[in-house]
């Protein structure tokens, strides 16, 4: 496993355990992750504008998990 799982995206306080979670941050961290954290395991796969907001608005409806 390379990173978190993605569930209760919106109630992160950070994106990449560093970067405030904002949509704004979240669309420009999925356009060029490395740009912002240079060690992160996510590498650049040349994102759009609009499919960077497509994808972040997607991770912002999944819900946590429920504790058992």
């Amino acid at each position: 496993m390379v990173g978190p799982p993605l569930d209760g995206m919106a109630s992160r306080a950070f994106i990449a355990g560093q970067l405030p979670n904002t949509p704004d941050v979240l669309v420009a961290f999925l356009q060029n992750p490395p740009a912002l954290v240079p060690e992160t395991g996510m590498p650049d796969v040349r994102l759009g504008l609009d499919q960077a907001r497509h994808i972040a608005a997607y991770l912002y409806t999944l819900k946590a998990p429920r504790a058992p």
